[in-house]
């Protein structure tokens, strides 16, 4: 069973001039982070107490552009700086670096207790700080994706695998495990943000999320790892599970083993129906390193017939 009082964090910040920034214990940290398989973008609320006033003003960021914004910029054509910095970022993920355009902040958060494991990693969409009695509060709200959400572009004819073919424009996201999809016979125009594109050719049994930069597309009986971690008492269950419609919830302490697209094994002790192999949809994480809450809630579906995805070679660009 995890060491509940030997609790532990990491926080990496990259700043608009490329600054990193390193937050450790003793600093107070909470964190608010939910992933999940059913589509959009996962996304985490951090606060940061009493950080040095030069800390805090190198993690200001004004909230991002309206939706409305996003629409006009989308129809607008990009200028050739854009393009270039995107083919920059492009051949970057292509050699295997992931990176960030220079107006987007790097985050990642790692936690967990004599080991560490990231739990979430993306950009930052808005960041501020106040004062709030004696102490003063840095929030930060962060998405995965968030760059290609609001900056990738597609524009060609498309023959074959739509998804393969779009995830190749988006410039920092990472192709992950994609479900057998029926390719196209016949050539498509396909023009427009490349999240968007992606979404409306989706079949009505699958799903794409981003997690930690790398993109999955799969069906719900899908996972993406074969692996199944134990979930019980001894190794950090903290209530009896419930059912909610189709899925079962409870809780646990951190556990880096459990992973949104993967599968786990449940053993309740006091509510046996419950035990069997799931399939885990979404994870929220909590947590307050000055106080008692250092958790994960689990929201999973009954997946003993599941198929595990496998990895597909996309074909690099000429």
């Amino acid at each position: 069973m995890y060491d509940r009082f030997n609790r532990n964090y990491s926080l990496e910040i990259i700043t608009l001039d490329n600054k990193k920034i390193t937050i450790q214990p003793e600093l107070r940290v909470t964190f608010d982070v939910t992933k999940s398989v059913k589509g959009g973008l996962n996304n985490g609320t951090i606060q940061i107490y009493n950080l040095s006033q030069t800390h805090r003003n190198l993690i200001i960021k004004d909230e991002d552009i309206t939706e409305e914004d996003k629409e006009k910029k989308e129809e607008k054509k990009k200028t050739d700086a854009q393009k270039e910095a995107e083919k920059k970022a492009s051949e970057l993920k292509d050699a295997g670096i992931r990176t960030l355009p220079a107006d987007y902040m790097q985050f990642e958060l790692k936690a967990g207790y004599s080991k560490i494991e990231t739990i979430f990693k993306g950009a930052i969409s808005k960041a501020s700080s106040k004062k709030q009695g004696a102490e003063f509060v840095t929030t930060i709200e962060a998405y995965d994706g968030l760059y290609d959400m609001q900056n990738s572009y597609t524009s060609k004819v498309v023959k074959g695998k739509i998804s393969e073919q779009v995830i190749k424009d988006m410039p920092t996201v990472k192709k992950g495990k994609i479900t057998e999809q029926n390719p196209l016979l016949r050539p498509r125009v396909l023009v427009g943000n490349s999240f968007k594109i992606l979404e409306e050719n989706l079949a009505l049994n699958e799903t794409y999320y981003v997690d930690d930069g790398v993109i999955h597309i799969i069906k719900e009986k899908e996972v993406t790892s074969g692996y199944i971690p134990l979930v019980n008492s001894e190794t950090g269950l903290l209530n009896t599970p419930e059912k909610l419609q189709k899925e079962v919830k409870f809780e646990t302490m951190m556990n880096p083993l459990l992973r949104i697209g993967g599968l786990m094994q449940l053993e309740s002790l006091y509510d046996k129906r419950f035990n069997g192999i799931y399939k885990i949809n979404t994870i929220h994480y909590t947590g307050d390193y000055s106080g008692s809450d250092w958790k994960q809630e689990i929201l999973c579906i009954a997946c003993n017939d599941y198929r595990v995805v496998k990895w597909q070679i996309m074909k690099m660009k000429h």
